[in-house]
């Protein structure tokens, strides 16, 4: 999904008007699955826009997430980062190397549906994030 036009449809979708920041933030997000913060979409952006400013960026992606156009996910305490992948799936962060991996399987929807099933009565799920914190591969191989 490279086309612009594409991002400003959703936007659209959502009644969110489609500048053309909007469109690059979006559009960034989506196309670099690193689950960027704002300060790295702010860096990757600025050059393109010049006349960008963080606290845009940090607008757009709230007001992004607020449309469920993207998901903000709480892995770090000193930072959101921001994923487009709304299907349910997992994260896992390495705590050497310090990226996040998306986890998909078929068995991440039941999952989550089962974690819903463990509230007490009267609660209700309205988001799950579910989040691993470990080594991935490469960094386990360098013991």
């Amino acid at each position: 999904m490279s086309d612009s036009s594409t991002y400003a449809e959703i936007l659209r979708e959502k009644e969110i008007r489609p500048s053309s920041l909007r469109v690059a933030v979006l559009k960034y997000v989506t196309e670099h699955e690193v689950h960027p913060t704002a300060e790295t979409v702010y860096q990757a952006l600025i050059g393109s826009y010049p006349s960008l400013s963080r606290t845009t960026v940090y607008n757009t992606l709230h007001l992004l997430s607020t449309k469920h156009i993207l998901n903000s996910l709480n892995i770090e305490d000193e930072q959101v980062r921001y994923d487009a992948k709304l299907t349910p799936h997992i994260h896992f962060k390495c705590t050497e190397c310090l990226k996040i991996f998306d986890i998909v399987s078929d068995s991440v929807p039941e999952f989550y549906k089962s974690c819903s099933a463990m509230l007490p009565q009267d609660f209700q799920a309205g988001q799950t994030q579910i989040s691993i914190w470990g080594k991935c591969p490469e960094c386990s191989k360098k013991q």
